[in-house]
């Protein structure tokens, strides 16, 4: 082992899974668990080594509230020194730093960072966040790799249930191709399903998993329109979904949203995904926290924004 890598290793783990990651595939789960490369988790898959209820299962098996994960022992090579990541990155992350507690640390992650490790991914923000402020650092949630935003980053497996077991509110602002129509303030509720290929649609009632969130216009411009977001269930894709359902898809999603409407709007190319984590909020400890995450300077840039 080179010099500069040391092993960090772990006993077997027996983890229940909570109500907040009810649905969850088995491969997303030992991810943000383990932290390690999808080709790996996907290793100790086939080969038994994890068990879901003290079966054998598949990448794709959904997880149940309540269901147990065995999860084997791991010894993976991390880096020795946070020095290993590159300073402007970690020189970023500090500057983005939101609020700070005990065990608890809110950010303002910059669009194009990932949540979690993946396949192309170098740097996430475990590596990240472990680099800076050590070991046992994780997200205690995500935000698709576009988005940009309030994240909380939490320490050891106790911040991970505190932050699961909390009432934390998470608002949003986005931007949206179209006219809203009806209302200022609207309820969305769909049910939604993901098919095989990573789409998300919307389904028949009683089928799928159940989305529901508040919407509310904040501008409405020639053509486009910013809006705030409140999350009451956490699905995959769900704003993206539920928005572009309603004739209202998101600036600068390449899977739900309208190329042509991006390059009329903004002429000197496809614009970045415009979903922003505005505010998070909720207690900790004996303390109410509120963060609040300024928005993307280059929302600024779109005709008529004020």
């Amino acid at each position: 082992m080179p010099q500069d890598r040391q092993a960090r290793n772990f006993g077997v783990r027996r983890v229940e899974v909570s109500a907040d990651k009810d649905g969850q595939r088995l491969d997303n789960f030992l991810l943000r668990e383990l932290g390690l490369p999808r080709t790996r988790i996907y290793r100790l898959i086939r080969k038994g080594e994890v068990r879901v209820n003290k079966g054998r299962a598949k990448p794709s098996t959904r997880l149940v509230a309540g269901d147990e994960v065995r999860i084997p022992p791991i010894a993976e090579s991390m880096p020795a020194s946070p020095g290993e990541a590159p300073a402007k990155l970690r020189d970023q992350l500090r500057t983005s730093v939101l609020w700070q507690g005990p065990g608890l640390i809110i950010v303002n992650k910059p669009s194009g960072w990932a949540s979690q490790p993946g396949t192309g991914v170098r740097w996430s923000m475990v590596e990240l966040a472990q680099a800076e402020w050590g070991e046992g650092w994780q997200p205690a949630h995500r935000l698709d790799r576009a988005t940009s935003g309030c994240l909380a980053v939490v320490q050891g497996r106790a911040g991970m249930q505190s932050f699961a077991q909390g009432d934390w509110q998470k608002t949003y602002r986005a931007l949206v191709h179209g006219q809203w129509r009806g209302s200022e303030e609207q309820v969305w509720e769909d049910h939604l399903e993901r098919d095989a290929s990573g789409v998300v649609q919307r389904v028949a009632a009683g089928q799928g998993k159940l989305a529901r969130l508040q919407a509310r216009l904040v501008q409405q411009h020639a053509g486009w329109a910013e809006i705030e977001l409140r999350l009451e269930t956490g699905r995959m894709h769900q704003i993206r979904v539920q928005a572009a359902s309603r004739g209202l898809p998101l600036i600068g999603d390449d899977r739900y949203g309208s190329r042509m409407a991006d390059r009329a709007l903004q002429a000197q190319g496809r614009p970045r995904l415009a979903l922003h984590a505005w505010t998070l909020a909720g207690v900790w400890g004996d303390q109410k926290v509120t963060a609040t995450a300024s928005l993307p300077a280059e929302w600024g840039a779109f005709p008529s924004h004020n």
